[in-house]
């Protein structure tokens, strides 16, 4: 069974996961490229940069408004494959190895946000589809797989949701059903409000 995520909810994070496996993929090959593990000129690793980046069919499509930082590198590439003074090619593989840096730091405040943002929208789901046990199931397998693949970056109390949904479904299923962890369900909602994108004031 596949639920429709809500407008400008659930779906975004969905995606977002999806999108982050190709990101992940380019970025762990640029670190690689930059270990010249070979003692290549840096004017081969910007090659090997563009290769990776720039040269992707779906670059301009997935990743160059998306995640400017790589799209940054990937230019900073593109005048490392060009360069001949070896003093501005070094300072090159030093930005590109920062912006690297800014990368790891925003992807981890960015996944804590994206965590966050799925369980709240997880949790309002299980509410309101709580006589649903269909929609619990969906949602125990969901919550059960997020704390098997996320594991020590998780925020989310992953398994206490799929706990919660996998009480409550089974016992619809077998025409004796028990009340909603409620109380469960509001400890695993406080535990992500530190993480949820702060709402401003107009």
């Amino acid at each position: 069974m596949r639920i429709a995520p809500r407008n400008g909810g659930a779906i975004s994070c969905y995606d977002s996961f999806m999108y982050d496996d190709r990101k992940q993929i380019v970025i762990d090959k640029i670190k690689h490229i930059l270990q010249n593990n070979k003692n290549e000129p840096l004017d081969c690793l910007g090659s090997y940069i563009v290769g990776a980046t720039l040269a992707r069919d779906d670059w301009e499509d997935v990743f160059q408004d998306n995640y400017p930082l790589l799209d940054e590198i990937a230019e900073l590439g593109a005048e490392l494959e060009t360069t001949e003074d070896t003093e501005y090619a070094a300072n090159i593989i030093h930005e590109i190895k920062e912006k690297l840096s800014q990368i790891n730091w925003y992807n981890k405040i960015m996944k804590q946000n994206e965590q966050a943002i799925l369980a709240r929208d997880m949790i309002q789901m299980i509410r309101e589809n709580a006589d649903n046990s269909d929609v619990l199931e969906y949602l125990d397998s969901f919550a059960f797989s997020l704390a098997r693949g996320l594991k020590d970056s998780s925020v989310v109390s992953w398994d206490d949701l799929a706990s919660v949904c996998d009480q409550r479904y089974y016992s619809l299923n077998n025409n004796n059903p028990v009340p909603l962890n409620v109380e469960l369900l509001n400890q695993c909602e406080r535990s992500i409000q530190k993480f949820l994108p702060k709402v401003h004031d107009s």
